[in-house]
């Protein structure tokens, strides 16, 4: 989480040796903001955490 409570993901997947990636920013209010905050188990401004694998 930045200082300014934005979220920065960077997200990769690969599948039979293809390989995507992608990176964005999730300000307060968007949508997915709360789930992903969910997802890594809640974050403080200036703290990093992995997203756990999708299943």
């Amino acid at each position: 989480m930045l200082l300014d409570q934005r979220l920065f993901v960077e997200l990769r997947l690969s599948n039979n040796g293809i390989v995507g990636d992608s990176a964005y920013y999730i300000s307060r209010g968007e949508p997915g903001y709360d789930e992903m905050l969910e997802r890594v188990g809640g974050l403080n401004p200036g703290e990093e955490k992995s997203i756990p694998p999708y299943r």
